[in-house]
């Protein structure tokens, strides 16, 4: 994973209320693939704004892009705080 996440450029003019999965939050994040879950259990990633069901019953988690721009700004700030 990508020490400091990135907006790619093509997500940066979408509005804050834009909704994303899991492809934009690996690519924001520099991943690979993995389990989200794990992720955001250890706080690696921000907690998903909601949740939708999908076929098989499986759950998709989804992020709101402004919250995931206000995670990374913080993450950001914290990090140059810390000499991270």
């Amino acid at each position: 994973m990508k020490k400091i996440p990135e907006i790619p450029i093509w997500m940066r003019e979408l509005p804050n209320n834009a909704v994303i999965g899991r492809e934009e939050i690996y690519k924001i994040y520099g991943m690979n693939g993995g389990s989200l879950k794990q992720y955001i259990d250890r706080g690696t990633l921000p907690k998903p704004d909601f949740m939708v069901k999908r076929s098989g019953g499986h759950m998709a988690y989804k992020w709101k892009l402004g919250a995931i721009r206000k995670a990374i700004k913080v993450d950001t700030n914290n990090a140059e705080i810390t000499g991270g």
